[in-house]
């Protein structure tokens, strides 16, 4: 690869056209995009730019710092963590690995609680993200929603990342606080405090470990991957506590897996949750199960 990507000519084009043609000899299910991400990257470029400069030279100490984050994505690390960065509902995310990659399917939770909360108007609602990570969930809707205000709960040094994310999206200080919080092991709030609780909590068994993806298994923190009890041990836990942490009427929603909806289901009916209904994903997957109390 470091003599492909030498060889005459070395204008942009090139690097970049030889650097797709690598990736997709690989395997790699898009190869043009993360070669741009990439070179985009390197260059402190905008992937507009990789274009309109199509035929700019790339001197040696250009070649070597984009061939090493090739490197590290044939190395299956995902493109997400060389760059730092994922865009999520539009906005640009800061991520590292601490914090699970935001990912397309999430964006339905999002989406499912702007169509609830949107049509009220101008209320001020306090929101809930349990498993806050990047904060790509929670911050997402201060920003849609902008008379909220935003409490976010992780076990991890991903609220650092999603502190990075508020403060680099300007939102003041008043309309978010992001607290160390274990949901299996700490107390709950118990005053009826929020208007909506919103989470994508770990949810894949350990015993799928071996099914997922190198770029997934070997690189995104487990801990916010694997859950106990075959994937459901936090929404059984959600569905229990989260009863008294809702105000009347309030909404809790929640990230599934694509074949846990019958569980999910079950564990809200079970512990009295009402007008229980799921929303489906882009390719018609069951990805997010919404519950009132109350």
């Amino acid at each position: 690869m470091t003599q492909t990507l030498q060889k005459t000519p070395s204008t942009l084009g090139d690097i970049l056209g030889r650097a797709v043609e690598h990736l997709k000899a690989k395997g790699y299910a898009t190869p043009r995009l993360d070669a741009e991400l990439l070179l985009a990257h390197s260059l402190e470029f905008s992937r507009i730019d990789l274009y309109t400069k199509f035929d700019r030279p790339l001197d040696a100490s250009e070649v070597t710092k984009f061939r090493n984050l090739l490197i590290r994505r044939l190395q299956q690390e995902p493109v997400a963590y060389i760059v730092g960065k994922k865009e999520f509902m539009g906005l640009p995310f800061f991520v590292s690995r601490d914090v699970l990659i935001p990912r397309s399917e999430t964006e339905v939770l999002v989406e499912t609680a702007l169509e609830i909360f949107r049509p009220k108007g101008e209320q001020s609602l306090h929101i809930l993200d349990l498993g806050v990570g990047s904060g790509c969930v929670g911050l997402s809707l201060l920003h849609h929603l902008p008379q909220s205000t935003l409490e976010g709960w992780d076990v991890s040094d991903a609220l650092q990342v999603a502190e990075q994310n508020a403060r680099h999206f300007g939102f003041d200080s008043s309309r978010y606080c992001f607290k160390k919080k274990d949901m299996l092991a700490d107390d709950w709030e118990r005053d009826h405090t929020f208007d909506l609780i919103v989470s994508n909590p770990p949810y894949i068994a350990e015993s799928e470990r071996e099914n997922l993806a190198e770029s997934v298994s070997r690189y995104e923190p487990a801990i916010a991957l694997f859950a106990p009890d075959n994937g459901l041990k936090f929404y059984k836990k959600i569905a229990d506590c989260a009863r008294t942490s809702l105000k009347k009427d309030g909404r809790l929603l929640v990230e599934i897996g694509a074949s846990q909806k019958e569980e999910v289901v079950r564990a809200f009916s079970n512990f009295g949750w009402q007008d229980i209904r799921s929303h489906k994903d882009l390719i018609g997957h069951d990805r997010v199960v919404e519950g009132r109390y109350g």
